[in-house]
């Protein structure tokens, strides 16, 4: 890991949390709003990219290091219950605070019930601990948002099979056809099974560290600037064109590497605002941001609605409004940080 890498990780981080701002900001409400649907149907299909995203980077720096090989792993395992298990449990907790809070507020005062959905507690308390303690934890978090972490810290604990596959790929000098494996994996999958999408694109970021592929984009630019197109080409003319439905498969494998190698063509022609300490301090808040976000942006997403709801409120809204709370949740987070960052650092795990 060097400084260039680093940065690189973050802002890709930041921008990923930002189109899972995005995915989370549909309006159920706005199935009759056409432009509306076109907007939020074309941005939702640019999104695809941001979990996987996550998985790969995530996959890159769990094997980035292995200096005793297979038996590095379980230090790196303890090292994520401080990292990812501790803040999966809070804020899963905090989340459930949350909703019992607003049920009992709802109760006093009805009329918010139209902020948000209260209802999330219902059938579970009715039916017991077990189901509670599931509702919470596992199928799916009460904080929904985590499944993506749950799903990580499996894929994590299946880490000596996965490295010992991918050391004995490298070894052999197969990681390409390991890639084009994971690949030809990644496409044939149905979207309704995560988990197997986190096993593969976590490998994925493990063959590139274990492989040591380089970490700056070294095709042309004009083939980034194909991928480019291809990814902004695919989910626009879907909205307008019916398109096979597993065509949202395609758009991670096109749209991750155009980005990777978009950013490295900005990184070195605009590295003043790469390097800037404002944009870097805001960079550094994503874990915050994806913890909290839910279900603050839901409540977010409907002040607007409470002015009017008309489809130039509804459209303004869903563009602005994950960066309005983008901004909110960075500076929430600085500001906590600030006033107690022992709270802050168990509750991002020191990130």
């Amino acid at each position: 890991m060097n400084a260039y890498l680093s940065k690189k990780f973050k802002i890709l981080s930041a921008i990923s949390i930002l189109m899972v701002l995005y995915i989370h900001m549909y309006y159920t409400e706005g199935k009759s709003l056409p432009i509306l649907q076109i907007i939020e149907g074309t941005m939702g299909q640019y999104c695809l990219v941001a979990v996987p995203l996550f998985y790969l980077i995530s996959g890159y720096l769990f094997f980035l290091k292995m200096p005793e090989g297979i038996h590095s792993i379980p230090g790196k395992l303890r090292k994520r219950v401080r990292t990812l298990l501790i803040p999966y449990i809070i804020a899963n907790i905090l989340t459930f605070a949350f909703y019992v809070a607003l049920n009992m507020l709802i109760w006093e005062v009805p009329s918010l019930g139209n902020l948000v959905n209260f209802r999330v507690l219902d059938d579970a308390l009715e039916n017991g601990l077990w189901d509670t303690l599931c509702l919470v934890f596992i199928n799916p978090p009460i904080a929904f948002q985590l499944w993506f972490i749950r799903d990580l810290m499996v894929a994590m604990i299946c880490s000596p099979l996965l490295y010992a596959i991918i050391k004995w790929s490298v070894a052999a000098k197969w990681r390409i056809i390991l890639l084009f494996a994971i690949i030809l994996i990644a496409l044939a999958i149905p979207s309704k099974v995560p988990l197997l999408s986190a096993f593969i694109w976590f490998t994925a970021g493990g063959v590139a560290a274990i492989g040591k592929y380089p970490i700056e984009c070294s095709v042309p630019k004009s083939y980034i600037y194909i991928l480019s197109v291809i990814y902004l080409f695919i989910p626009f003319v879907g909205q307008f064109y019916t398109l096979a439905p597993w065509i949202g498969h395609y758009i991670p494998l096109v749209g991750i590497p155009a980005i990777w190698g978009i950013y490295d063509i900005i990184a070195h022609t605009y590295a003043t605002y790469t390097n800037n300490r404002l944009t870097t301090a805001y960079f550094s808040y994503t874990f915050f941001v994806y913890l909290c976000h839910e279900p603050l942006l839901n409540i977010f997403k409907k002040l607007p609605l409470l002015i009017s709801r008309s489809e130039t409120t509804f459209i303004a809204s869903y563009i602005l409004t994950p960066i309005i709370f983008y901004i909110f949740a960075c500076c929430l987070g600085r500001l906590i940080k600030a006033l107690s960052p022992k709270i802050y650092y168990v509750y991002t795990g020191g990130r």
